[in-house]
């Protein structure tokens, strides 16, 4: 045996031959081409389903702060004292007030859509124009109902509306 014949046994046992040696230039641009064509199919479905997933967070949220929201108006509400002067509700231009008993709660909704009692904020992007608050004086032989309509309206996502009614334990 020569060496030529050791060399060539060598080559073709490591597979060095010329026509099994990787992918041609045709094959590695088509699977490009292939990839390129799903992702562009592909990706927008993915990003439409993490956008919905996010929304459906941010609704939650929303809905979360809101709930949290009525339950104090209601407990506050019903602790307070329905004979109490100070059960106002006043638009002063800078806000939606509402002051119910002496010292219990004041409710106030910003014009920038901040919800806050006694300066705690409670919930944010609440719809100033569209809610209210309102005492209703003679419900049920006379006791105050009071009551509270929110509209959260945040950016690019529909609005939800809550609505919360109390009448002070006092008269129960």
């Amino acid at each position: 045996m020569n060496i030529d014949s050791l060399h060539m046994r060598a080559v073709v046992s490591r597979g060095y031959c010329g026509s099994n040696r990787g992918f041609t230039l045709i094959e590695i641009v088509l699977v490009i081409l292939l990839v390129g064509i799903l992702a562009g199919v592909v990706g927008p479905l993915i990003g439409h389903v993490v956008r919905g997933y996010v929304e459906t967070r941010q609704l939650n949220e929303y809905e979360r702060q809101a709930t949290l929201a009525l339950e104090r108006f209601v407990r506050d509400a019903r602790g307070s004292d329905n004979d109490d002067p100070d059960q106002t509700v006043v638009d002063d231009g800078k806000g939606l007030n509402l002051v119910i008993g002496t010292g219990n709660a004041a409710f106030r909704i910003d014009p920038g859509g901040t919800l806050t009692v006694n300066g705690d904020v409670l919930a944010r992007n609440v719809d100033y124009d569209a809610s209210e608050f309102s005492i209703a004086e003679s419900v049920g032989g006379g006791y105050p109902l009071i009551r509270f309509y929110m509209r959260i309206a945040p950016d690019n996502v529909r609005p939800l509306e809550f609505t919360a009614s109390a009448v002070p334990r006092r008269n129960l």
